[in-house]
């Protein structure tokens, strides 16, 4: 698939997306019993395949049409809320430069604001200015880390 065909197909879902998921519209959610929405999409894994231009948009619109509509006011089912717009902006932007920040040369800009960031939580919280710190993919991960953190802290020995 080529750059071209990505702005084709972007240019066909944006503005269904963004009529579905506005804050205004009152229907949260079309509900589908799961054996009936599996007749609507093709769940099955096949071997790779090229998939037409057609194809993928009809999966990208039944997907926006059957997932909550988390911008509305009335989505109050889970422990989130409405995206951040500019968090949001930012979220496709990091998905779409497909970057890590494992070092400087992948990733000069976000390792600067990594070191940024923790720079500015480390004083929030009261930690000078020699505090280190870094991201984590997720709550088990922080977890493990802090663990392992805890264990070098009082049993330097067991590390």
């Amino acid at each position: 698939m080529s750059r071209h065909d990505l702005k084709q197909i972007l240019d066909q879902i944006w503005v269904p997306f963004l009529k579905r998921f506005r804050p205004d519209r009152e229907q949260v959610f079309q509900y589908k019993e799961p054996d009936l929405l599996a007749k609507e999409l093709d769940f099955t894994l096949a071997q790779a395949k090229d998939i037409s231009e057609n194809d993928l948009v009809q999966i990208i619109e039944k997907v926006i049409e059957y997932t909550p509509n988390i911008w509305s006011p009335y989505h109050l089912n889970y422990l989130y809320s409405s995206p951040d717009p500019v968090g949001l902006i930012a979220d496709w932007l990091v998905s779409l430069v497909n970057s890590n920040v494992h070092a400087y040369e992948a990733s000069p800009v976000f390792a600067l604001a990594e070191i940024e960031v923790i720079r500015a939580l480390a004083e929030i919280v009261g930690y000078g200015a020699d505090s280190d710190g870094i991201f984590c993919p997720g709550g088990s991960s922080s977890n493990m880390f802090a663990m392992y953190l805890a264990l070098r802290h009082f049993y330097p020995e067991a590390i």
